[in-house]
């Protein structure tokens, strides 16, 4: 499925955007391997039921409501291609057949979102709760408004900027310790979640108990420093004595490899439902890196923007990332163009990350203008 853009097959007529977009964890869940999707179970195409399609439906929904289970998504599109071309968009009026044998759900209409919002959509009015009925966190529609909620898994998981090199006194991750049943077997240059890892705390620490975020380094900043990728959390479950620590990984980010530094771990940051208040004429800045490099960033892409310590950012604090004015044909100048909302995550001196947590457009890039819309109370 091509990512480079948006808009409906050339070889289709034209229609009306009426249907929601499917972006960022769908777009994932497409692009798992093989391996993974193949757990899904195979529907019973004997029992398909048929689903017209209303304004305001995504194949992510519609699998959540008669598959009991969202990531089953391209279970509904496999059996649809004929009618589906782009599984970014379906509209109103398309029959769709729905596989059976996946799910007890038997309406999608009982647990449907509200609302008719396109991607496009002006209004931002419509808030949903920041958790479904069984506590897992919702995945914000690009035109609807999400709850401005600070989560602290979010948060540590977030990449900041640091002195080249990373900080000083980092501890690191030296290899598992775990040995290998065979012996011509080598180490595991990388873990999971759960693995049994020697570490080298950071300096003057290491006590049983102590959490430790692991962090890769990442590229260089031109005058703001180096980028932090928090990859995992390990705990020091012994401590050692002239010898290496041993500790577990408790939590999983990224891809958690040997080498990977140790720092201390911020628990200073709790999760809040706390809303910012709308401010004008908020400092500017831009955006200067993008997490993965993404060809087309969406909800709930990690960023980073040059905003110095200066402005006086916070944590939920709120951004829009938004295109400058231009000259447009006849000498006109055309306007601004709002593209996304992004909340403040992490502040360090030189700059700011944030996530994206509703978008308007799909003009996401480095460069791209920000500026502070919302400050917390």
């Amino acid at each position: 499925m091509p990512l480079s853009h948006i808009s409906t097959p050339a070889r289709r007529p034209a229609r009306p955007r009426h249907s929601r977009f499917i972006y960022g964890v769908a777009v994932v869940a497409l692009a798992l391997p093989c391996g993974l999707r193949a757990q899904a179970p195979e529907g019973d195409e004997t029992q398909q039921r048929t689903h017209v399609v209303r304004e305001g439906d995504t194949l992510w929904d519609l699998a959540r409501g008669y598959l009991g289970d969202p990531f089953l998504w391209p279970e509904i599109y496999r059996i649809n291609t004929e009618v589906v071309e782009n599984p970014h968009w379906i509209y109103p009026g398309e029959s769709l057949h729905i596989p059976g044998g996946f799910g007890p759900v038997a309406d999608a209409t009982a647990v449907r979102p509200a609302g008719n919002l396109t991607v496009f959509a002006a209004s931002r009015a419509v808030e949903e709760p920041a958790t479904t009925a069984d506590d897992r966190p919702r995945v914000a529609s690009i035109g609807k408004a999400p709850r401005r909620v600070v989560r602290a898994g979010e948060y540590l998981a977030s990449p900041y900027v640091e002195r080249d090199g990373g900080p000083a006194g980092a501890g690191r991750i030296l290899q598992s310790a775990d040995l290998p049943g065979i012996g011509h077997a080598t180490l595991r240059p990388r873990f999971q979640f759960n693995d049994r890892l020697f570490v080298t705390p950071p300096s003057g620490a290491g006590a049983v108990g102590d959490r430790y975020l692991a962090v890769a380094l990442g590229p260089k900043l031109d005058g703001l420093g180096q980028v932090l990728i928090p990859t995992g959390i390990v705990l020091v479950e012994q401590a050692g004595q002239g010898t290496a620590a041993r500790a577990r990984l408790v939590e999983v980010f990224d891809a958690v490899s040997i080498g990977n530094q140790l720092v201390p771990l911020d628990s200073t940051t709790r999760s809040t439902t706390t809303r910012p208040e709308p401010v004008q004429g908020g400092p500017t800045s831009r955006v200067v890196w993008l997490k993965g490099n993404p060809v087309l960033p969406s909800v709930q892409q990690y960023l980073i923007v040059n905003a110095p310590a200066s402005q006086g950012l916070r944590t939920g604090d709120q951004l829009t990332l938004y295109r400058e004015r231009a000259p447009g044909a006849g000498g006109v100048t055309m306007p601004e163009i709002e593209i996304a909302t992004a909340q403040v995550l992490r502040v360090s001196p030189s700059a700011v990350t944030a996530v994206v947590v509703e978008q308007s457009q799909p003009a996401i890039r480095t460069g791209t203008a920000v500026r502070v819309t919302a400050k917390m109370p």
